[in-house]
């Protein structure tokens, strides 16, 4: 048989790669290839262009940008990865390529691999920076806390909170801890408590204990980038001591579990031991210092007072007072004195009184007109009018 007789078809070369395309597309479907990621390109459409190789070979692969989406880590070269998607040729350039609809990291989880790109990405930014933390207040007197209000993480805080420091008001924000609702809640909740009306001195983010994906929640961007702006000092209280997050490392401050955060706070009954040795403490100083400033002041205003005018005064007052009783007591002496020589005088003069004599019977006779002392009866004719002074009064008669 000879060629012309055959007659073959002749395909152009559209045809021969779209034959190319179906043959192999219906002779294998979908398929899993384990291999490295290599000369990996995101494009400005949304599309991931990547190859994955092993020793022997390199196949293309392409994720269209409706894909993407389903894809939660960010690809990168030298990356080992399992690849699931169609074998599908590329007729203008007449090769085969995987079209990927999903990929796992080999060797490290799925989500193992976003906490660490996205801690590697948010510590690149400085949002782990140790100089921007804040500390919180040592003696808060309202907290915020984020959690679940039926969950075991807030019961465990409260009854450390009562029984170590009872003075603070807690403001629970009640959000989901784990499932895809939790980042939004724990988002909502964490700007709720920031309002000013609340008045919080800072905020917990808190739950207990889980695997890797019940924790996941807490290793959410938008979490972690509110915590880093947010307006109050943050708490990170999330799992046990073994367990990280995101937001343990963007907070200011770690408490490796929910009853760890409470023991931040100061426990008041050291307080109360502390307020008691401080005022006796500054009991006794006070006692001290004032008895010591007493007796300064008391020999500062003997010294004043020893200088002053009122006190100069008072001593020239005093000897003036003394003077006066001086002059006072000699004024008496000699009053005395006087009366003393008067009382002779006058007992003298009593012994030559006439009026004396006239008290024992004597009298006086005078002549009435002259007052002449009658001496003698010749002195006194008829008709003569005489007076006669008594010691008690005087009688007047006419001689005849």
């Amino acid at each position: 048989m000879t060629f012309e007789a055959q007659k073959p078809k002749i395909y152009t070369v559209r045809e021969l790669g779209d034959l190319i395309k179906t043959s192999l597309e219906n002779v294998i479907s979908f398929v899993y290839v384990e291999g490295e990621i290599s000369g990996c390109t995101y494009a400005s459409s949304g599309h991931v262009y990547f190859g994955i190789k092993d020793e022997g070979a390199v196949i293309d692969c392409t994720i269209w940008r409706s894909d993407v989406r389903n894809i939660r880590f960010r690809l990168e070269d030298g990356m080992k990865v399992i690849v699931h998607g169609k074998v599908t040729a590329y007729p203008p350039r007449s090769k085969f390529q995987i079209n990927v609809r999903a990929v796992e990291p080999r060797g490290i989880g799925e989500l193992a691999l976003l906490f660490e790109q996205l801690k590697a990405k948010l510590g690149a930014e400085g949002l782990f920076a140790q100089e921007r933390k804040r500390p919180i207040p040592r003696f808060p007197r309202r907290i915020g806390v984020v959690t679940s209000q039926t969950g075991a993480a807030l019961r465990d805080f409260l009854r450390v909170m009562e029984e170590r420091y009872p003075l603070a008001t807690i403001v629970v924000q009640h959000s989901s801890v784990q499932g895809q609702a939790a980042p939004i809640e724990l988002l909502r909740g964490l700007r709720e408590l920031q309002k000013p009306e609340h008045n919080l001195d800072f905020a917990i983010l808190t739950r207990g204990g889980g695997s890797l994906e019940d924790l996941f929640c807490f290793n959410d961007e938008t979490l972690a980038r509110e915590i880093f702006a947010s307006r109050i000092p943050v708490v990170s209280a999330v799992g046990h001591e073994v367990d990280f997050t995101i937001a343990d490392f963007v907070c200011d401050v770690r408490a490796p579990t929910p009853t760890a955060a409470a023991m931040l706070m100061p426990d008041i009954r050291v307080l109360k031991d502390l307020v008691e040795s401080i005022r006796a403490s500054v009991e006794s100083n006070a006692r001290y210092a004032v008895g010591w400033r007493m007796d300064e002041v008391r020999n500062l205003s003997f010294r004043i007072e020893a200088r002053s005018p009122r006190r100069q005064f008072q001593e020239k007052a005093q000897r003036l007072d003394e003077l006066g009783a001086r002059i006072k007591r000699a004024l008496v002496s000699v009053v005395e004195t006087r009366r003393n020589r008067l009382n002779s005088a006058s007992a003298l003069l009593s012994s030559l009184n006439p009026l004396g004599v006239l008290s024992r019977g004597f009298s006086i006779t005078r002549v009435a007109e002259t007052g002449e002392v009658l001496r003698s009866a010749d002195d006194a004719p008829v008709g003569t009018t005489i007076t006669t002074r008594l010691s008690d009064g005087v009688i007047r008669s006419k001689v005849e």
